[in-house]
């Protein structure tokens, strides 16, 4: 089925601009605000071991790789308490390249993708609480209690918090990733944030034998988020602090597989599986050495998380593949990606 006849893609792919009112055309529905470098991704012995995917070779694979904020609003929102994204596309000598995709929320916020379209006529914005008087200010300290400090970098509309409170009600599998929404933190850096593919995928080694996994990618520097207690970070501060980092040298991630255990719901991205008792292999390594075109040139590309070769398939997550399938093809040819 093509892009322009998908329903499905396009129910989804309109849902989610429509949680965007600054939304334009020619721009992603998600995560349409990013900058591109590149480098190269080397795997590890265990890595090459579990999967046979030609860029888990060992050999030094070149990679491009887009950093976003997860809104859909193409304006910068850098200084917002965002998801935000890392789409990595490696080039590995197949007729075809291959994606993983992630963002720094290690769950999706609903099981089906019907879920999702009923999800995000919630999400609209709305303007938010106003800040309290001095009334209410005067009682709250005449009452020992606090009262909440207006935060310079948020913004005055979001979702309803009362919407997505009933919603939590409703579909007790969206409690944990709803939560996941407000512990979300403002990076110091796209250099020093984890990213979490939320699908379960199948490796498969040179034998045939399959592993299920999660991947991550993980900060070699580690994560730091930025102070937003005080004003001060510029609106596109991410970016510039990304083309600083990079003028003055590499930095690294490192690949993590997550070996979900027995009993695990691997196909339900809703569940977290983040957990010390669970095996996590180190795949391999990714250094980001320059930008990718002065940081404009993957504006053009398409990532996909169902854009796979030998050696790695998908699970039978439904949401996985109504993103792989229905929606990031949709998305891409209303932008001639």
């Amino acid at each position: 089925m093509s892009a322009a006849t998908d329903a499905l893609g396009r129910q989804l792919v309109d849902a989610t601009k429509h949680d965007f009112p600054t939304w334009r055309p020619g721009t992603r529905a998600a995560h349409s605000h990013g900058i591109g470098a590149q480098g190269w991704f080397e795997a590890s012995d265990v890595g090459a071991g579990r999967c046979r995917a030609r860029h888990f070779s060992g050999d030094r694979v070149p990679v491009v790789v887009r950093f976003s904020n997860g809104s859909g609003e193409r304006r910068e929102r850098d200084r917002a308490n965002d998801a935000r994204g890392m789409a990595v596309k490696f080039f590995a000598g197949t007729p075809d390249e291959t994606d993983l995709i992630a963002m720094s929320m290690p769950v999706f916020l609903v099981r089906t993708p019907q879920d999702f379209v009923e999800f995000s006529k919630i999400g609209v914005p709305v303007p938010a609480g106003r800040p309290p008087s001095r009334l209410r200010k005067l009682w709250n300290d005449l009452h020992l209690t606090p009262t909440p400090t207006p935060n310079p970098y948020n913004s005055p509309t979001g979702a309803s918090s009362k919407a997505m409170m009933k919603w939590a009600s409703e579909h007790p599998e969206s409690r944990g990733p709803i939560g996941a929404i407000g512990s979300l933190v403002t990076p110091v850096s796209y250099a020093r944030c984890a990213y979490y593919g939320v699908h379960t995928f199948v490796v498969r080694s040179s034998s045939g034998e399959p592993t299920a996994v999660r991947y991550a990618w993980a900060p070699v520097a580690g994560v730091r988020p930025a102070d937003r207690t005080t004003a001060g970070l510029p609106e596109n501060y991410l970016h510039q602090e990304l083309r600083h980092r990079l003028a003055r040298g590499p930095f690294e991630f490192t690949l993590q597989f997550l070996v979900p255990g027995s009993g695990d719901p691997i196909d339900d991205p809703t569940v977290a599986l983040a957990h010390n008792s669970r095996n996590r292999l180190i795949a391999g390594r990714l250094v980001v050495t320059s930008l990718f075109e002065d940081g404009d040139g993957c504006e053009a590309l398409s990532f996909n998380p169902l854009r796979l070769i030998d050696g790695i398939e998908p699970s039978a997550d439904p949401i996985l593949a109504a993103r792989g399938r229905h929606a990031y093809p949709v998305s891409a040819a209303d932008r001639g990606a």
